[in-house]
């Protein structure tokens, strides 16, 4: 995977990604549509409010990585989206791929994944919108606080905040709502 250089040698230190967790909605850009995706992916941070990349120099209109930019950057054209249509259907650098021999680490972020699994969650909405299951809600509401306090913590010890959305993904409180799950 070419993009693993990148990272590796610091170049795209993780501050600067954050991960789509495997199951998660997302965007899918060439048919416009929200897809569960089957793996992670890991993508570039915008800048704060906004979808511009991090290293996008508005002043120089120029990319402040553009000799080391990741793959899927060097691919993207405006004008012909083949290309990057193609590079969809190839594997893509995970958190595993990167973390999964950080011990300690990866077990952390196994254990997240399958707590708050996207799939789970959302079984969870469908039996609160036709039962009014309070169960259910209440777990939703217990894998949210699960979320927000295994960041917390991590945080208290030492791990740089801007590094939670690389390796847990966006916070639920974040990524729930916008799927008209209330938190």
């Amino acid at each position: 995977m070419p993009d693993r250089r990148l990272i590796d040698e610091g170049l795209i230190p993780g501050r600067d990604m954050f991960t789509i967790r495997k199951s998660e909605p997302a965007l899918e850009n060439v048919q416009d549509r929200l897809i569960s995706t089957n793996t992670d992916i890991i993508k570039i941070k915008g800048k704060p409010g906004s979808w511009e990349c991090v290293y996008y120099d508005r002043r120089t209109r120029k990319c402040g990585i553009y000799e080391n930019r990741p793959e899927e950057c060097r691919v993207l054209t405006c004008w012909e989206t083949g290309p990057i249509e193609a590079l969809y259907t190839t594997p893509h650098l995970t958190r595993e791929d990167l973390l999964s021999g950080v011990q300690g680490v990866w077990e952390l972020i196994e254990d997240h994944q399958g707590r708050c699994d996207y799939e789970t969650i959302l079984k969870l909405q469908e039996r609160v919108k036709s039962h009014s299951d309070k169960t259910a809600k209440n777990r939703i509401w217990e894998l949210v606080a699960y979320d927000r306090q295994i960041r917390r913590t991590l945080i208290e010890n030492s791990v740089a905040p801007d590094m939670m959305d690389f390796l847990f993904g966006r916070p639920l409180s974040v990524t729930l709502p916008p799927l008209g799950i209330q938190i």
